[in-house]
């Protein structure tokens, strides 16, 4: 678990010997060792610091984080066991381009092969330009409340393939026409007619990545 305990502004903070502490420009970072003995010392002599807390058995914002609260302190908790007890970030409230979008799913990919797998290189450049255009998608023409993976998701749920029907196209195919009637060089649209040449007739294989998300 990691603690971010934003003052408002940072200034530094010299920590003690078993802080375990790497000081950085304006941000103080803690290990468990001697952690909460050390952080309320510290916070006590030279209020207003911000902190970013180690606390791998969740101990320290359960002793501090009342009497934290009450010294003006926010408190962020980035939990990476227990998804329920961590605050959460959206990714696409940090898109601005479409080097973004392409960095974001880049990102995505790399961390979600799974340990030791590299992957067929004719999946992973399929799936890579699906994402890229249902993400850039989502980002330019979705209102921001769906600006999210939950409606990429979605998207991919939606992308139904009949063996038996080479013509048929599922909703995600017509959103993609519909747009490309609109606007033939969009940046999604450019991405996804790459996706469905790339992948062929086995774009549903490409698609079956949401086990991704």
């Amino acid at each position: 678990m990691v603690i971010a305990l934003g003052a408002g502004y940072a200034e530094t903070c010299k920590s003690g010997s078993g802080g375990g502490s790497a000081e950085t420009a304006g941000e103080n970072q803690y290990g468990a060792a001697g952690s909460t003995s050390h952080l309320m010392q510290c916070m006590s002599d030279s209020y207003p610091t911000s902190f970013v807390v180690t606390d791998p058995k969740g101990d320290i914002v359960i002793d501090t984080g009342k009497l934290l609260q009450r010294k003006g302190y926010r408190i962020k908790i980035l939990n990476s066991i227990n998804f329920k007890k961590s605050m959460h970030y959206n990714p696409f409230a940090y898109l601005h381009s479409e080097k973004d979008i392409l960095k974001l799913v880049t990102t995505l990919i790399a961390n979600t092969k799974g340990e030791g797998k590299g992957g067929d290189d004719f999946w992973v450049k399929a799936e890579t330009l699906l994402y890229t255009a249902l993400i850039g998608y989502i980002y330019y023409e979705a209102p921001k409340e769906e600006q999210n993976f939950s409606t990429h998701i979605e998207f991919i749920n939606a992308m139904e393939v009949r063996e038996d029907d080479e013509e048929f196209k599922n909703p995600v195919d017509l959103m993609f026409d519909e747009l490309a009637e609109r606007d033939p060089n969009h940046f999604a649209v450019r991405q996804y007619a790459k996706y469905r040449l790339a992948a062929g007739g086995v774009r549903y294989s490409g698609a079956a990545g949401s086990h991704r998300l």
